[in-house]
């Protein structure tokens, strides 16, 4: 079920984004990041309107997705830097057939 997150699903969502920060080039962090930091970061998208969408599968959270703003310059007014995280144990299974990210 594709669903918007809600604040129950930050620890999941941490936990695979912190494995993505550890093990791949896609986020640019020298450290995991911690809860507090991954609660603002959901309550600053609340606050633009900006969505945060997880995949539930079997009861837990299989991957999320989330967009917002590129660059701050007028050149970039129309251009989004869009997100897709899927949970270790969910790559390479055909999971995708089951959530619908577009």
């Amino acid at each position: 079920m594709l669903r918007p997150a809600r604040r129950e699903d930050l620890a999941a969502i941490l936990d695979i984004a912190n494995e993505a920060i550890r093990t791949t080039t896609a986020v640019y962090s020298y450290a995991p990041g911690s809860m507090d930091e991954r609660i603002a970061w959901f309550e600053q998208k609340e606050r633009a309107g900006l969505p945060v969408l997880v995949c539930e599968l079997d009861g837990g959270v299989a991957g999320f997705a989330t967009f917002g703003p590129f660059r701050p310059w007028p050149a970039y007014k129309y251009t989004v830097e869009h997100s897709l995280y899927v949970h270790r144990d969910r790559r390479a299974k055909a999971w995708a057939k089951a959530c619908s990210w577009s």
